[in-house]
C-alpha cells in the first residue's frame, strides 16, 4: 500500500495518499486478521491523526464524516492494546469535536433522523470520553463533576497549540 501511494504521488507518500491507501488494504484483503490491523492502526497513529485533522479542516460534511469513521476505527484500536494512553485521549477528543460539529450542521438542516443520529453519536463520544478518564485517572471521587473537569482540562492540553501552558494544573 505505501508503495502504491508513493507512485501515485512520483515524488513520495503524503499523508492524504498513505491512511486511504492503508485502509484500502485493510478492506480489500483478509489475511491481515482484525487484531493486527488494530495493532497497526496504532503504530501508525500519528499518521492517523494528522490525516484526520486534515480531513476534519474541509468544510464537506462527507470528508468530515469519513474522518470520523477514521477516528472510530482509531479509538476501537486502542481500546484493544493502548487504552487511555495520552493518544487514545486526543482521538477522542478530536471524533467528540467532529461529532459536535456533524450535529450542529443537522440541526441546521430539516432531516430529523439525520439529528437524532448525529445527537447519538455525540453521546456515545462523551461516554467513551468519561470512561477513559475514568480508567485513567480512577473514579475521581465518583463525582462526575471532577470527571468534566478532567475532561476539559485534557481537551484544553491536547486540542490546542502550546495548550500545556494554557491550563492552570500542569497534568495530562
Amino acid at each position: 500500500s505505501l508503495r502504491d501511494a508513493n507512485l501515485q504521488n512520483q515524488g513520495g507518500a503524503t499523508i492524504q495518499s498513505v491512511v486511504p491507501c492503508i485502509e484500502k488494504a485493510f478492506a480489500s484483503t483478509k489475511k491481515i486478521s482484525i487484531e493486527t490491523q488494530r495493532y497497526l492502526r496504532v503504530s501508525y497513529s500519528s499518521l492517523y491523526m494528522d490525516y484526520i485533522n486534515m480531513e476534519f479542516s474541509y468544510k464537506s460534511d462527507e470528508k468530515i464524516a469519513e474522518a470520523l469513521k477514521l477516528g472510530t476505527h482509531l479509538h476501537f484500536s486502542f481500546i484493544s492494546c493502548n487504552n487511555a494512553s495520552t493518544e487514545h485521549m486526543s482521538i477522542l477528543h478530536l471524533c467528540y469535536d467532529i461529532s459536535a460539529v456533524l450535529h450542529t450542521r443537522s440541526m441546521k438542516g430539516s432531516d430529523p433522523s439525520a439529528t437524532t443520529k448525529t445527537m447519538t453519536q455525540l453521546r456515545f463520544w462523551t461516554e467513551q470520553l468519561k470512561k477513559t478518564h475514568m480508567v485513567r485517572y480512577g473514579e475521581l471521587g465518583g463525582d462526575l463533576e471532577n470527571v468534566r473537569m478532567a475532561m476539559k482540562q485534557s481537551k484544553l492540553v491536547l486540542r490546542n497549540q502550546d495548550g500545556w501552558f494554557l491550563t492552570k494544573y500542569r497534568f495530562i
